[in-house]
Protein backbone atom coordinates (compact mmCIF):
# COMPACT_ATOMS: atom_id res chain seq x y z
CA UNK A 1 0.00 0.00 0.00
CA UNK A 2 1.82 3.10 -1.05
CA UNK A 3 1.66 6.41 1.07
CA UNK A 4 -0.71 9.12 -0.09
CA UNK A 5 0.09 12.11 0.02
CA UNK A 6 -1.71 15.56 -1.03
CA UNK A 7 -2.14 18.70 -0.74
CA UNK A 8 -3.95 22.31 -1.57
CA UNK A 9 -3.39 21.23 -5.26
CA UNK A 10 -6.92 19.30 -4.65
CA UNK A 11 -8.45 22.74 -4.49
CA UNK A 12 -9.36 24.13 -7.82
CA UNK A 13 -7.91 27.40 -8.83
CA UNK A 14 -11.45 29.43 -9.27
CA UNK A 15 -12.16 27.92 -5.37
CA UNK A 16 -8.68 29.18 -4.07
CA UNK A 17 -9.24 32.54 -6.13
CA UNK A 18 -12.62 32.90 -4.63
CA UNK A 19 -10.36 33.49 -0.88
CA UNK A 20 -8.78 36.49 -2.43
CA UNK A 21 -12.28 38.26 -3.14
CA UNK A 22 -13.34 41.09 -0.39
CA UNK A 23 -10.92 41.69 2.91
CA UNK A 24 -11.46 37.81 4.44
CA UNK A 25 -7.51 37.42 4.81
CA UNK A 26 -7.34 40.37 6.66
CA UNK A 27 -10.39 39.85 9.13
CA UNK A 28 -9.77 35.94 9.72
CA UNK A 29 -8.18 34.50 12.80
CA UNK A 30 -5.81 32.33 11.79
CA UNK A 31 -4.31 34.73 9.49
CA UNK A 32 -4.36 37.17 12.20
CA UNK A 33 -2.82 34.66 14.60
CA UNK A 34 0.11 33.80 11.95
CA UNK A 35 0.98 37.52 11.99
CA UNK A 36 1.40 37.49 15.28
CA UNK A 37 3.06 34.42 16.45
CA UNK A 38 6.13 35.40 18.46
CA UNK A 39 9.40 33.51 17.14
CA UNK A 40 11.76 31.27 19.04
CA UNK A 41 15.47 32.67 17.43
CA UNK A 42 17.77 31.31 19.34
CA UNK A 43 16.03 28.06 19.42
CA UNK A 44 16.52 28.65 15.69
CA UNK A 45 20.16 29.60 16.03
CA UNK A 46 21.37 26.27 18.08
CA UNK A 47 19.03 24.36 16.07
CA UNK A 48 15.94 21.85 16.54
CA UNK A 49 18.26 18.41 16.62
CA UNK A 50 20.23 16.98 14.02
CA UNK A 51 17.13 14.96 12.98
CA UNK A 52 14.96 17.85 12.64
CA UNK A 53 16.89 20.00 11.29
CA UNK A 54 17.98 17.37 8.13
CA UNK A 55 14.06 16.91 7.94
CA UNK A 56 13.93 20.74 7.33
CA UNK A 57 16.15 21.04 4.94
CA UNK A 58 13.24 19.48 2.69
CA UNK A 59 10.32 20.44 3.88
CA UNK A 60 10.50 24.17 4.22
CA UNK A 61 12.49 24.55 1.29
CA UNK A 62 10.13 26.12 -1.12
CA UNK A 63 11.43 24.14 -4.23
CA UNK A 64 10.52 21.13 -2.82
CA UNK A 65 7.02 19.36 -3.92
CA UNK A 66 4.72 17.02 -1.69
CA UNK A 67 6.26 13.92 -2.79
CA UNK A 68 10.05 14.67 -1.62
CA UNK A 69 8.13 16.25 1.52
CA UNK A 70 6.52 13.24 2.18
CA UNK A 71 9.75 10.83 1.44
CA UNK A 72 11.70 13.49 3.88
CA UNK A 73 9.02 13.62 6.69
CA UNK A 74 8.24 9.26 6.48
CA UNK A 75 12.46 8.44 6.53
CA UNK A 76 11.84 11.19 9.88
CA UNK A 77 9.00 9.01 11.58
CA UNK A 78 10.93 5.47 10.56
CA UNK A 79 14.02 6.56 12.13
CA UNK A 80 13.01 9.22 14.78
CA UNK A 81 9.31 8.75 15.49
CA UNK A 82 8.69 7.44 19.86
CA UNK A 83 5.80 5.97 18.36
CA UNK A 84 6.30 1.91 17.31
CA UNK A 85 3.62 1.66 15.38
CA UNK A 86 4.38 5.44 13.57
CA UNK A 87 7.75 3.85 12.79
CA UNK A 88 6.02 0.86 11.39
CA UNK A 89 3.70 2.57 9.17
CA UNK A 90 6.43 4.76 7.45
CA UNK A 91 8.15 1.47 6.38
CA UNK A 92 4.97 0.73 3.64
CA UNK A 93 6.35 0.43 0.24
CA UNK A 94 9.23 -1.24 1.06
CA UNK A 95 8.67 -4.63 -0.01
CA UNK A 96 9.00 -7.50 1.81
CA UNK A 97 9.90 -5.07 4.45
CA UNK A 98 6.95 -3.15 5.24
CA UNK A 99 4.79 -4.06 8.31
CA UNK A 100 1.33 -5.15 6.69
CA UNK A 101 -1.80 -3.60 7.36
CA UNK A 102 -0.70 -0.70 8.01
CA UNK A 103 -1.00 2.70 6.18
CA UNK A 104 -0.40 6.41 6.13
CA UNK A 105 -2.12 9.32 3.78
CA UNK A 106 -0.83 12.79 4.45
CA UNK A 107 -2.30 16.44 3.76
CA UNK A 108 -0.25 19.34 3.60
CA UNK A 109 -1.06 22.55 4.09
CA UNK A 110 1.63 25.32 3.57
CA UNK A 111 1.72 29.18 3.54
CA UNK A 112 -0.04 29.55 0.35
CA UNK A 113 -3.08 27.78 1.97
CA UNK A 114 -2.79 29.50 5.38
CA UNK A 115 -2.88 32.64 3.96
CA UNK A 116 -5.81 32.18 1.86
CA UNK A 117 -7.29 31.75 5.83
CA UNK A 118 -9.44 29.48 7.94
CA UNK A 119 -12.23 28.77 5.75
CA UNK A 120 -10.03 27.32 2.79
CA UNK A 121 -7.79 24.76 5.66
CA UNK A 122 -10.77 23.67 6.75
CA UNK A 123 -12.32 22.58 3.19
CA UNK A 124 -8.64 21.36 2.50
CA UNK A 125 -8.60 18.95 5.54
CA UNK A 126 -12.11 18.12 5.54
CA UNK A 127 -11.54 17.14 1.87
CA UNK A 128 -8.86 14.90 2.53
CA UNK A 129 -10.04 13.76 5.29
CA UNK A 130 -13.33 12.13 4.06
CA UNK A 131 -10.98 10.18 1.36
CA UNK A 132 -9.05 9.20 4.08
CA UNK A 133 -12.10 7.13 6.10
CA UNK A 134 -12.80 5.89 2.26
CA UNK A 135 -9.50 4.02 2.48
CA UNK A 136 -9.24 3.27 5.59
CA UNK A 137 -12.92 1.76 5.39
CA UNK A 138 -10.71 -0.70 2.82
CA UNK A 139 -8.24 -1.54 5.35
CA UNK A 140 -5.66 0.80 2.58
CA UNK A 141 -4.71 3.50 5.76
CA UNK A 142 -4.20 3.09 9.25
CA UNK A 143 -3.13 6.61 9.67
CA UNK A 144 -3.85 10.47 8.15
CA UNK A 145 -1.43 13.07 9.14
CA UNK A 146 -2.43 16.69 8.50
CA UNK A 147 0.80 18.61 8.16
CA UNK A 148 1.15 22.99 8.43
CA UNK A 149 4.24 22.86 6.62
CA UNK A 150 5.24 26.35 7.29
CA UNK A 151 8.56 28.20 8.22
CA UNK A 152 6.94 30.61 10.43
CA UNK A 153 5.32 27.67 12.52
CA UNK A 154 8.28 25.69 12.80
CA UNK A 155 9.98 28.69 14.22
CA UNK A 156 7.48 29.15 16.69
CA UNK A 157 7.94 29.81 20.48
CA UNK A 158 5.96 27.83 22.98
CA UNK A 159 3.91 30.35 23.52
CA UNK A 160 0.00 31.20 25.08
CA UNK A 161 -0.35 32.59 21.28
CA UNK A 162 0.89 29.64 19.78
CA UNK A 163 -1.61 27.60 21.32
CA UNK A 164 -4.31 29.44 20.41
CA UNK A 165 -3.19 29.38 16.76
CA UNK A 166 -2.79 25.48 17.46
CA UNK A 167 -6.47 25.61 18.60
CA UNK A 168 -7.27 27.04 15.93
CA UNK A 169 -5.77 24.81 13.59
CA UNK A 170 -6.99 21.96 15.19
CA UNK A 171 -11.01 23.33 14.77
CA UNK A 172 -9.68 22.61 10.94
CA UNK A 173 -9.82 19.00 11.35
CA UNK A 174 -12.09 18.27 13.72
CA UNK A 175 -15.08 20.73 13.14
CA UNK A 176 -18.01 18.36 14.83
CA UNK A 177 -15.92 19.12 18.19
CA UNK A 178 -14.79 22.68 17.68
CA UNK A 179 -14.11 24.61 19.40
CA UNK A 180 -11.47 22.41 20.48
CA UNK A 181 -9.79 23.29 24.31
CA UNK A 182 -6.08 22.32 25.11
CA UNK A 183 -5.69 19.54 27.55
CA UNK A 184 -8.83 17.72 26.65
CA UNK A 185 -8.79 14.08 25.41
CA UNK A 186 -10.37 13.83 21.38
CA UNK A 187 -10.79 10.98 19.36
CA UNK A 188 -11.46 10.32 16.08
CA UNK A 189 -14.53 7.89 14.53
CA UNK A 190 -12.50 5.34 11.86
CA UNK A 191 -14.55 2.74 9.76
CA UNK A 192 -13.49 -0.25 8.88
CA UNK A 193 -14.98 -3.31 6.51
CA UNK A 194 -15.00 -6.42 7.99
CA UNK A 195 -15.46 -9.75 6.43
CA UNK A 196 -18.67 -10.10 7.15
CA UNK A 197 -19.67 -6.81 5.37
CA UNK A 198 -20.82 -4.99 8.23
CA UNK A 199 -18.68 -1.44 8.55
CA UNK A 200 -17.71 -1.10 12.19
CA UNK A 201 -16.38 2.17 13.81
CA UNK A 202 -13.08 2.32 15.91
CA UNK A 203 -11.79 5.02 18.43
CA UNK A 204 -8.44 6.86 16.94
CA UNK A 205 -6.41 8.74 18.93
CA UNK A 206 -6.02 12.28 17.62
CA UNK A 207 -2.20 14.12 18.88
CA UNK A 208 -1.07 17.12 18.21
CA UNK A 209 3.38 17.27 17.08
CA UNK A 210 5.34 20.96 16.74
CA UNK A 211 8.66 21.29 16.32
CA UNK A 212 9.07 23.84 19.35
CA UNK A 213 8.64 20.78 21.72
CA UNK A 214 12.20 20.12 21.07
CA UNK A 215 14.52 19.75 24.39
CA UNK A 216 10.98 21.07 26.69
CA UNK A 217 9.31 18.89 28.78
CA UNK A 218 6.93 17.62 26.26
CA UNK A 219 9.66 16.51 23.72
CA UNK A 220 8.18 13.89 22.79
CA UNK A 221 5.85 15.40 20.91
CA UNK A 222 8.55 17.57 18.96
CA UNK A 223 8.76 16.86 15.22
CA UNK A 224 9.76 18.38 11.74
CA UNK A 225 7.24 20.76 9.84
CA UNK A 226 5.47 22.67 12.69
CA UNK A 227 2.41 20.91 13.50
CA UNK A 228 0.34 17.78 12.66
CA UNK A 229 -2.61 15.94 13.63
CA UNK A 230 -2.40 12.54 13.40
CA UNK A 231 -5.39 9.79 13.69
CA UNK A 232 -3.97 6.49 14.00
CA UNK A 233 -6.83 3.41 13.07
CA UNK A 234 -7.38 1.61 15.34
CA UNK A 235 -6.57 2.07 18.36
CA UNK A 236 -8.25 2.07 22.14
CA UNK A 237 -6.73 5.85 23.59
CA UNK A 238 -6.84 8.99 23.13
CA UNK A 239 -3.54 11.77 23.85
CA UNK A 240 -4.27 15.21 25.17
CA UNK A 241 -2.77 17.39 22.73
CA UNK A 242 -1.20 21.02 24.61
CA UNK A 243 1.85 23.28 23.82
CA UNK A 244 3.72 23.51 27.30
CA UNK A 245 4.74 27.23 28.00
Amino acid sequence: MPIVCRGSSLISKANSNAHNTGNSEASDRLAELLKKLPQDQQAVGRGFGSDIDEAHGVLLDPTAGPDARTRAFTEWLRRHQPCLFGRLAARQGQGVTAAKGLGMDFCWIDDTDLAYGTEHVTALVQQERRRWKERAARGESSAFLVVFNSRTLAHAAPSSQLAELCGVLADTYLVEQAPVAVDTVYTEAVPLRCPDGRTRLFKASTQLFYTGAHERRNHAGASPAASSYPSTHPATTAIRWSCAV
